[in-house]
């Protein structure tokens, strides 16, 4: 599942409302980010179909 500028920018009642969120990420993924590139390692965590919410996951790369 995808969570990009659709979800990022939602219209709402009066204006619009820019959701931000963050995702804990492990040394290896910057690492990996810093090679292959975000769109990469966005791909990694849907195949790997993490849960974002949880401290303890596995790292994708």
């Amino acid at each position: 599942m995808r969570h990009g500028p659709d979800l990022e920018h939602c219209p709402v009642p009066g204006g619009h409302a820019r959701i931000l969120w963050t995702l804990p990420v492990t040394t290896a993924e910057i690492e990996f980010r810093r090679h292959h590139g975000h769109e990469a390692l966005e791909q990694l965590f849907e195949e790997a179909e993490i849960i974002p919410t949880d401290p303890f996951r596995t790292s994708v790369a």
